[in-house]
């Protein structure tokens, strides 16, 4: 699987784990409390590792911007930062889509267990206002396709732009070199203010995800 396969998956896992946890707050599920608190634990975890991803984006940028504002003499040193932080942002990255990885077989357990306790109910007014909410989560996945869509594309361009430039002042760490890449480090720049809008996004849907998944059930008036 290529670079390019792997960043994408990692925002294909990111929207399929935080649908999979809006149809368990949505469900309504008042069993289960261990379950839910574990869910509601690992989806705290990966909002930090999401937060920390968007933090390293910054930083990222920010080294560019100081191998173009670098004299010749401090050129090789920039770069080399700018290296490391790249690295960073890979190994950032591989943790978020790990995190993403067990969240997404933990939620997928609760609502295993959900469906199997549903199984015992026999009252109908239950079953009906079960599948309305089935409906309802049916329709919440079709609005989220054009969300994943635009962060899976949005992320693989921001990717891409790095690694050209990487390869770039690979062969050619001069002034002159740096001078040629500079269109493509703007576009990095400008393509990650959409991304960190995205990541944003997720941050948020986890963040209120965890409080309806450790707060009290709500109170019919």
């Amino acid at each position: 699987m290529s670079k390019s396969e792997n960043h994408s998956n990692l925002w294909k896992r990111c929207i399929s784990i935080t649908m999979c946890l809006s149809m368990m707050v949505m469900l309504g599920c008042s069993s289960g409390v261990k379950r839910s608190d574990k869910a509601a634990s690992s989806a705290k975890t990966l909002q930090r590792e999401c937060t920390s991803l968007q933090g390293q984006i910054d930083k990222t940028i920010q080294s560019l911007d100081a191998v173009v504002a670098a004299k010749k003499a401090g050129l090789r040193g920039a770069y080399n930062n700018y290296v490391s932080e790249l690295k960073t942002l890979k190994s950032q990255t591989k943790k978020v889509a790990s995190r993403a990885q067990k969240l997404k077989k933990s939620s997928q357990g609760y609502l295993d267990a959900w469906e199997k306790n549903m199984q015992e109910v026999s009252n109908p007014e239950l079953r009906e206002q079960a599948a309305q909410r089935r409906a309802t989560v049916s329709a919440k996945f079709e609005d989220s396709r054009d969300e994943f869509d635009r962060i899976q594309s949005d992320y693989d361009q921001f990717a891409k732009n790095l690694r050209e430039i990487k390869v770039a002042l690979d062969n050619d760490l001069n002034p002159a070199g740096v001078a040629s890449v500079e269109k493509v480090i703007k576009r990095a720049k400008k393509s990650s203010e959409p991304l960190k809008k995205d990541i944003a996004t997720i941050i948020k849907a986890l963040d209120e995800i965890t409080m309806a998944l450790s707060g009290p059930p709500p109170v019919d008036k």
